[in-house]
């Protein structure tokens, strides 16, 4: 006799999420119709069942436990698909129902009775060796289901990879822009640059926004110091994300860079009162001054070493010194104080020199 074939079908390929008509798939048998028929089936795909989808098999169909009921005289039983709405942005998700043909995997166990093994794709399965039906050429059905949510829009953010650079040219800072969500399509970021640095002046002119291509995650950009001859220092650049319509924005969304000057100040040594006396006739005739001044630069603090020297002896003859002087934030020049010490000693006059 002819054994049975099963088919499954559908009359859509897809079904939109929010559709007001359920819609019917029919499984079909062919061979005699003498007697009832008991078929297997599973249920794959990326939609999840009673979530995403409920079926409906009524009397014909047992969904838990996986098995289609043909009564003796009929050829077919029809499955009831119904989508269930929500609020959620899922894009096309997948059902897969597949009549099962009673192949079990090597387990590793004796083969049960009526069952045989066989190999494939070099995998070990097991048959049963008799068949009361086998799949049709449409033993498999696919439909897709169609979300009618807009999709969420992506979420952007920003991670510092290095954030210095140099004029030197080795060195570059990193930024990185990062979208969580939808990247099916391209995207463009706007973002605002400030800070004392200059655009296409200090560093390789970058563009006022980053596009990520369709499919892209993230995306850097890149700081590229220019060399020039001036003595500038530190200055920054701040990249901030602009607000869109066709993303939202999460923290942080704004980057600062460093870019380091090659060009250092110049310090310069000198005394602006060479007189310190051991004999204090008048306040401050027992201190001397030596200036140290800095060219170039001047926005942040600068600390300035400096070595001592001469015929005095600190501590005996004048108060010791640090050996440091912090020129401030601002100032260009700092002052060393040297306070003579006084003593009975007939020395003669001595000195004490500063060198940086």
């Amino acid at each position: 006799a002819e054994i049975p074939k099963i088919d499954i079908r559908s009359a859509t390929a897809t079904v939109a999420e929010g559709a007001t008509l359920p819609t019917f798939l029919t499984v079909t048998r062919t061979g005699s119709l003498v007697e009832p028929l008991e078929v297997g089936f599973i249920i794959r795909g990326g939609a999840e069942f009673e979530t995403d989808y409920t079926l409906d098999g009524y009397a014909q169909t047992n969904i838990v436990d996986g098995k289609f009921y043909f009564p003796a005289g009929l050829n077919q039983v029809q499955i009831e698909v119904a989508i269930q709405e929500d609020d959620v942005f899922e894009g096309i998700e997948q059902i897969m129902l597949r009549v099962n043909p009673g192949i079990i995997p090597d387990m590793g166990k004796v083969p049960p009775p009526l069952w045989y093994a066989g190999s494939i794709n070099m995998q070990t399965k097991y048959y049963q060796s008799t068949y009361d039906w086998m799949p049709g050429r449409f033993g498999k059905l696919m439909l897709d289901i169609e979300d009618n949510d807009p999709p969420a829009l992506p979420l952007v953010t920003v991670a510092l990879i290095d954030g210095f650079a140099n004029e030197n040219g080795r060195d570059v800072a990193i930024v990185e822009l990062v979208r969580v969500g939808d990247i099916s399509g391209a995207l463009e970021i706007p973002y605002v640059i400030s800070g004392s640095a200059e655009n296409n002046l200090d560093y390789v002119e970058i563009p006022d926004h980053f596009t990520f291509e369709a499919g892209q995650a993230r995306g850097l950009i890149v700081i590229r110091p220019n060399e020039d001859r001036y003595i500038e220092g530190i200055e920054n650049l701040v990249l901030t994300v602009a607000p869109g319509d066709t993303f939202s924005m999460a923290a942080p969304v704004e980057a600062e860079i460093l870019i380091i000057d090659n060009e250092f100040p110049v310090i310069s040594i000198a005394a602006v009162d060479a007189l310190a006396m051991e004999e204090e006739e008048n306040a401050g005739d027992n201190r001397a001054r030596l200036l140290v001044s800095r060219t170039g630069d001047h926005y942040g603090e600068l600390t300035v070493n400096y070595l001592v020297s001469g015929s005095a002896s600190k501590g005996l003859d004048y108060e010791p010194l640090s050996g440091s002087v912090v020129i401030r934030a601002g100032d260009i020049s700092a002052v060393i104080r040297v306070t003579a010490e006084e003593d009975s000693e007939a020395e003669g006059d001595e000195y004490v020199g500063g060198h940086i």
